[in-house]
């Protein structure tokens, strides 16, 4: 469940390689099935893969994606409900802990606000540094982990998952507002991947999905390493198809940017919720967020033509995430220090 990211600089190549997956989809043969065409393309993008394997990997893809909808679609009737996003959170991490004794259960959940906070002082250092300078990371005061604060503590990872993908989602917008990577974009490419994402989102998460696995076998991606578990694939890649589908909503007003930014909030909190699980099981999981969700949330608005891109949906977001990171900053549960030891290079590089 670390989070060692080495740079916050874009991928250039994963963001490439996400746009030779799009641009491979526009141009499919539609009377081929999706599983077989993915299966193809991962075979052809890792030539020493046989077509058994990459059929098999093809399905577990499909089954990662189609497992991070379910806990989507609870989140959603639970809000439906009346639920918050962080108190749906929260209930959904004490029925994982429940065995488990509180100390335990507590340094896990300790651990994973850590990886998150860390990522997102590197995060929203882009967006605003100002809020961000002479911040550090200092250890959290001994806690006797109990019923409330273990709650008070999975509440925290709540808010904090909900300002990691507002910050990503700022970053990428931000890049795309500068055109810090200008492409041609063929109306095929460009009708292809909208038309996916309203009618197929389960393929175009599957691409994205693909496409981060290919990255890290080849080492493209940062903070993934081959042997990254395809759930932990299959959540980053249910968020920034979530997000960057609201996003686009937003940007041609068929939703406000609030309504945008809270199902962006809700994408994040979907995975965050099954990565939360698994570190509380012992599995290694990597929380949503960071520099690997902002590039993949530009590379598929580097695809998407709009006619007024960003400016105020940019100003909507950007606003958001900072007002979220200044309640984090106020927030008893987070510890923070100005001029101090800095432990977030500890964090980060450790």
């Amino acid at each position: 469940m670390e989070n060692k990211n080495t740079s916050f600089a874009e991928n250039p190549s994963l963001k490439k390689m996400l746009g030779g997956f799009i641009d491979s989809y526009a141009q499919r043969d539609a009377n081929v099935d999706f599983p077989v065409w993915l299966s193809d393309k991962l075979c052809q993008e890792m030539p020493n893969m046989t077509p058994e394997t990459g059929a098999r990997l093809a399905g577990e893809i499909m089954a990662a994606v189609a497992d991070y909808n379910k806990t989507l679609q609870k989140l959603n009737e639970a809000i439906d409900s009346g639920y918050s996003k962080e108190e749906w959170l929260c209930e959904q991490l004490e029925e994982v802990y429940a065995d488990m004794s509180p100390e335990e259960a507590g340094n896990v959940l300790q651990r994973m606000e850590n990886d998150i906070l860390a990522a997102n002082v590197q995060l929203m250092s882009e967006i605003d540094q100002s809020s961000a300078d002479g911040l550090s990371i200092v250890d959290s005061e001994p806690v006797e982990w109990n019923r409330y604060a273990l709650k008070d503590k999975a509440k925290s990872i709540g808010k904090q998952v909900v300002g990691g993908v507002l910050f990503a989602a700022a970053n990428a917008l931000n890049q795309k507002q500068q055109g810090a990577e200008s492409i041609e974009i063929g109306a095929v490419i460009n009708d292809a991947l909208r038309d996916g994402l309203k009618a197929s989102p389960d393929e175009v998460k599957a691409i994205v999905a693909g496409t981060v696995r290919v990255a890290a076998e080849n080492g493209l991606a940062d903070n993934l390493p081959p042997d990254t578990p395809i759930e932990d694939i299959g959540d980053l890649a249910g968020v920034a198809v979530e997000g960057a589908e609201a996003l686009c909503d937003a940007v041609n007003g068929t939703i406000t940017a609030t309504e945008a930014m809270d199902r962006v909030g809700r994408a994040g909190v979907a995975a965050g919720c099954r990565a939360g699980a698994r570190g509380l099981k012992g599995y290694l999981a990597c929380l949503p967020g960071g520099p690997i969700l902002v590039d993949l949330l530009g590379g598929l608005l580097n695809h998407i033509e709009s006619s007024q891109f960003v400016n105020q949906v940019y100003t909507a977001v950007r606003g958001a995430a900072i007002a979220t990171w200044e309640g984090i900053k106020q927030s008893k549960t987070v510890a923070f220090i100005k001029n101090g030891v800095n432990k977030i290079k500890n964090l980060l590089f450790g």
